[in-house]
């Protein structure tokens, strides 16, 4: 479903970049604070995940935040925040327009020396987009820009895990791909 005609062919939602991620497993809480501290709320990404250790178990042992916990511990600054699951890729783009920030839990590839890669999520903000050339912005949680085509971001957002113990284990928890916190 295309966009209005009347959304420009640019839109950027001002983040900061500042306050990064210090450990490989606050991706939601770093997300979060930024998105927090758009909206006008003063939240130190330290801040955030203090508040997160209270609302889940899974960051206590660097499993990262599941989206419920995540959004339950952002609700607690800000109440009117909504987590989608199974969410159509153009929501984001609406949101988006509508200059909302986007968190959006993705796929990475991650590599441990001696091991080899291995898929991983992580949490980021999604801040802008170019409709001509088909192009998101994100601030990863380094405070760095991403752009990505949308086809490359929806490969990453659009995730699905084989059936067996992991994607059972993620589903349990509530953690499935076409996830975003807004």
């Amino acid at each position: 479903m295309p966009l209005s005609p009347d959304v420009a062919d640019v839109v950027q939602v001002p983040v900061d970049c500042d306050d990064p991620q210090t450990d490989g497993s606050t991706c939601g809480p770093n997300s979060a604070s930024r998105l927090l501290r758009a909206y006008g709320h003063a939240v130190a990404y330290a801040a955030m995940v203090a508040l997160m250790r209270r609302h889940s178990w899974t960051i206590h042992f660097g499993l990262g935040s599941t989206p419920r916990a995540l959004a339950q511990a952002m609700r607690t600054i800000r109440p009117e925040t909504e987590l989608q699951q199974d969410t159509p890729f153009e929501r984001i783009l609406e949101l988006v327009a509508d200059q909302k920030l986007v968190l959006a839990l993705i796929r990475e590839e991650r590599s441990i020396w001696a091991l080899g890669s291995f898929p991983a999520l992580h949490w980021i903000t999604v801040y802008g987009f170019e409709q001509s050339t088909e192009t998101i912005f994100m601030r990863d949680t380094n405070g760095q820009d991403r752009h990505e085509c949308y086809r490359d971001f929806r490969d990453r957002w659009e995730w699905l895990l084989p059936w067996g113990i992991p994607r059972w284990a993620l589903d349990a928890a509530g953690v499935r791909g076409r996830t975003i916190i807004y």
